[in-house]
């Protein structure tokens, strides 16, 4: 099981596509248990430290979450977390340039 990350114009829209980017249990572990911490500060992206919980990110909101993950990319030492933050990064312009939100949630 995993926390599915979509790029859709909707919920609906994203419930029928395949995810761009997914969290596996250890990773978000990793995050916001092991770290907990470490991230608290960045509110955006602590959104998704529920891993059972649907997060969506529309408009602005997608651009605080950017903040956070380029804040958080620059002082990560991790490389797995280093890692997801860069494809999440990637995530976060996508949906800028094509004007559509972010959705989340667990399969």
């Amino acid at each position: 099981m995993s926390l599915d990350i979509h790029v859709a114009n909707n919920l609906e829209e994203a419930e029928q596509q395949y995810p761009v980017l997914s969290i596996t249990e250890n990773l978000h572990r990793a995050i916001f248990v092991n770290k907990q911490d470490k991230y608290v500060k960045y509110l955006s992206f602590c959104r998704l430290n529920d891993y059972y919980s649907d997060v969506t990110f529309l408009g602005d909101e997608i651009l605080e979450l950017l903040s956070d993950l380029k804040a958080i990319q620059t002082n990560s030492k991790d490389d797995e977390i280093s890692t997801f933050v860069s494809n999440f990064i990637k995530v976060c312009l996508t949906a800028i340039d094509a004007k559509v939100g972010i959705y989340c949630f667990c399969d």
